[in-house]
């Protein structure tokens, strides 16, 4: 496996940082600046044992998104699955939590018919940028609230989409 190159620029800048401190620090007497060093270093290494640790630990199970011409279809991580056909396609909503950036923060809401939620989808599904790339072109969609919800960090639900009014049949 190759190294992990910003785990290997925290271990260098970490060593050049400690035989600086070390080095410049031998002959005189000057504690502080030994002492910025050597908590510089700690910071630095602690900064590549958090990355050591991310990066060690499983995959996560992700969740799944797929579109054709006739439905969308999410699969969960834990088996469950949920579709909502594109001709009962009736609103898009995004979803943001405060919870990110470690755990999942932005999902995207298809509601189908009587404006009931279809499928609640993980911004970090499979499949997800297509599926956007899609939504984005329906007529009508508000991309100004797209962005405005993208970038939001806090408990929000925004209305991005929904279909017009149908004709009475």
């Amino acid at each position: 496996m190759p190294p992990d190159r910003p785990l290997l620029a925290c271990v260098v800048i970490a060593a050049l940082f400690t035989a600086v401190t070390l080095l410049g620090t031998w002959s005189t007497d000057a504690q502080g600046v030994r002492a910025v060093g050597v908590f510089v270093s700690v910071v630095v290494l602690a900064g590549a044992a958090v990355l050591v640790w991310r990066r060690s630990r499983p995959p996560v199970a992700r969740d799944r998104v797929e579109q054709d011409a006739e439905r969308i279809t999410h699969a969960g991580f834990d088996g469950h699955m949920a579709s909502v056909v594109w001709e009962e396609l009736e609103g898009v909503d995004v979803l943001t939590t405060s919870s990110g950036p470690w755990d999942e923060d932005v999902f995207l809401v298809l509601l189908g018919p009587e404006q009931a939620p279809a499928c609640v989808i993980p911004q970090g599904s499979a499949g997800f940028q297509p599926l956007i790339e899609r939504v984005l072109a329906l007529p009508g969609f508000d991309h100004q609230e797209f962005v405005r919800a993208m970038a939001s960090a806090s408990e929000r639900r925004s209305v991005c989409w929904r279909r017009a009014s149908r004709p009475a049949a």
